[in-house]
């Protein structure tokens, strides 16, 4: 059974990734209990978001420190469902995390803040004719890779340092003209008939970084019965694939098909 997990169509849905401080939302095409093969894991407990037509206020000296920006798009920008979080570790040592998800099309002024973690609020908006844009307000200082997200597949990120009273503007360029595709086939059943496949698919130049350990990376779960999928929409690139102790490393090439075997 083959499932197609396409880029631009999909269903607003969280995955966690195991042990992380706080939510890095991913959005999926096929939430839990319909009829696609990939079944997202719940939202943390006590992880709450609002949904607001009115736009975003700006920002000042009040919501330092703060990252914000564009989330650009080259070329058309069709209806998407977008996730903007970061992830990273704080000056005192501690892990910090966090994101919002939003579906977005041309001209929306629609909005998602996630304030599971407050006064730390993370936001992903739509700001008309300008596109989308994101904040992640009242951040605690450290290094942080700012990045967005869809189908668990990161499209564009920035590493930056947050320090007391930072105001900074990352924007995000994400380019669906240097993205491919990624097939992944698995050659061997699961342990366990009611497990689900669990799979990442990181960058290698973040794979295992200080910013984001093996162990908080996000998760798509893959019902079982599935033994091949293909993620769309993949920037261009060298990746690290993983599912549970299995894993392989692959490069996306623009406009072409990858495929990766995981079996023994």
């Amino acid at each position: 059974m083959a499932l197609r997990i396409l880029a631009l169509m999909t269903v607003c849905v969280f995955v966690m990734g195991c042990g992380m401080d706080g939510p890095v939302p991913n959005d999926n095409k096929n939430a839990a209990g319909s009829p696609g093969s990939t079944i997202p894991s719940s939202t943390a407990a006590g992880n709450s978001s609002t949904q607001s037509q009115t736009g975003m206020a700006a920002l000042d000296a009040k919501d330092a420190p703060y990252v914000q920006g564009k989330i650009i798009v080259n070329g058309p920008s069709p209806d998407e469902w977008l996730t903007a979080g970061f992830v990273g570790k704080g000056a005192d040592g501690k892990r910090y995390s966090n994101g919002a998800v939003g579906k977005f099309s041309p001209g929306s002024n629609a909005g998602t803040t996630s304030s599971s973690h407050g006064p730390q609020l993370t936001s992903v908006f739509g700001n008309g004719q300008q596109g989308v844009g994101y904040r992640h307000v009242k951040m605690p200082p450290g290094e942080y890779l700012i990045f967005v997200e869809r189908n668990c597949v990161k499209l564009a990120w920035k590493k930056v340092t947050v320090k007391p009273g930072d105001q900074l503007t990352v924007d995000l360029t994400i380019d669906p003209a240097k993205s491919g595709s990624l097939v992944v086939t698995w050659t061997y059943k699961n342990r366990f008939n009611n497990d689900n496949r669990p799979l990442a698919l990181n960058p290698v130049e973040l794979d295992n970084s200080d910013l984001i350990p093996s162990d908080t990376q996000p998760l798509v779960f893959v019902k079982n019965g599935v033994d091949t999928i293909t993620l769309t929409g993949v920037p261009a690139g060298k990746y690290h694939v993983q599912s549970s102790f299995i894993g392989a490393d692959v490069e996306v090439k623009p406009g072409s098909e990858t495929h990766v075997t995981l079996g023994k």
